[in-house]
């Protein structure tokens, strides 16, 4: 039993769904980041892939921010 803060009780299978989403989303913004200017990606959007997951406390535009930003923090080191 997995205790998630904004989500209810999960189990290990929906923690590893939940893992491959995150590694999905981070690669489609990572791929345009290098294309693309951050403003550009926002309006664009995220794959359809992801629509199940988008409902959210965070937005699309914020979310897209917080992995853009995370990547260049990356980039840097």
């Amino acid at each position: 039993m997995i205790v998630l803060g904004h989500d209810p009780v999960a189990a290990k299978k929906d923690l590893l769904a939940f893992h491959a989403i995150l590694l999905g989303m981070l690669k489609q913004v990572d791929a345009s980041v290098s294309s693309k200017i951050l403003e550009q990606t926002q309006s664009d959007g995220l794959s359809n892939t992801w629509n199940e997951w988008n409902d959210g406390f965070l937005d699309e535009p914020t979310w897209i921010a917080i992995v853009h930003s995370s990547l260049e923090a990356e980039a840097k080191k």
